[in-house]
């Protein structure tokens, strides 16, 4: 996976085993050519095409240039079910079907695992100085802290991302930190030392507001301790736990960042 602080190369075909193995220890792993190219090509057109109609009613909200949290990025759920243009074409059979995202769903979440949420993701992009100034659409955050495992969320990239492409960057071992409500949100363990369960982890590094409006934008997200930013190619998979601190970087690129998200779960 590459050590902390440094790009993640792609990697060749890895065994369901293996990827569960890097899952676990890492709490992400990242496998290419999950799509071939022609499932790829049709994917990207059927984004496109349920994107158009309501890509315009997004522009005239003001996300574009909004400073929420994730604001600058374009979900088609809040406009359209992703769900519709994935069954009219049937992809959403053809991703949930797909022995790489199915296996590791399976390994991960168990044989009963069910798709708890579906999205299609656009980050922007924007110019290099408003991403030096403001950073990625997010801040570095876990979406489920406080929950022991068994969330897989997957990303599918329906186009290259490289380091200015509003790569997805995350901190390896991060879903191992502590479980309490201290270590949710905005605010960090950086040191393993004791019992993360308990949460007795004896160094912490904070990542709140004052902090952020303090360093400013890019650099706020980049000295975050540990982390790894994914490079990758059109037709790869990013999945990982939901505890795992992630973040978005700017997309200072020439062209959009695409994604399918597929979460999944246990069968509670």
């Amino acid at each position: 996976m590459g050590r902390p602080g440094e790009d993640i190369p792609v990697q060749a075909g890895t065994e369901t085993s293996e990827l569960l193995r890097q899952f676990l220890d890492d709490g992400f792993v990242l496998q290419p050519g999950v799509l071939d190219p022609r499932s790829l090509a049709e994917l990207t057109a059927a984004f496109r095409e349920a994107q158009e109609p309501v890509m315009e009613a997004w522009e005239r909200s003001g996300a574009r240039e909004g400073t929420g949290p994730a604001s600058r990025s374009f979900d088609l759920n809040e406009f359209e079910s992703p769900a519709s243009f994935l069954r009219n074409n049937v992809w959403l059979t053809t991703l949930l079907e797909n022995p790489m995202i199915s296996s590791l769903a399976r390994a991960v979440c168990g044989d009963g695992h069910q798709l708890y949420e579906v999205d299609a993701r656009t980050v922007p992009p924007i110019s290099p100085e408003d991403g030096a100034q403001r950073g990625g659409y997010v801040r570095w955050h876990r979406d489920s802290p406080i929950i022991k495992g068994g969330i897989c969320k997957v990303f599918v990239y329906l186009n290259d991302v490289d380091v200015d492409g509003g790569c997805t960057a995350l901190v390896p071992g991060s879903h191992r930190w502590s479980l309490s409500s201290e270590g949710s949100g905005t605010t960090f363990p950086v040191s393993e030392q004791g019992d993360p369960d308990a949460g007795d982890i004896k160094q912490r590094h904070e990542f709140d507001r004052e902090r952020v409006a303090h360093i400013g934008g890019h650099a706020a997200q980049d000295a975050m301790p540990g982390h790894v930013k994914v490079v990758c190619r059109a037709g790869s998979m990013l999945a990982f736990d939901t505890r795992c601190a992630h973040t978005a970087f700017a997309n200072t690129s020439a062209t959009s960042r695409d994604c399918i998200i597929l979460i999944f779960c246990p069968k509670w």
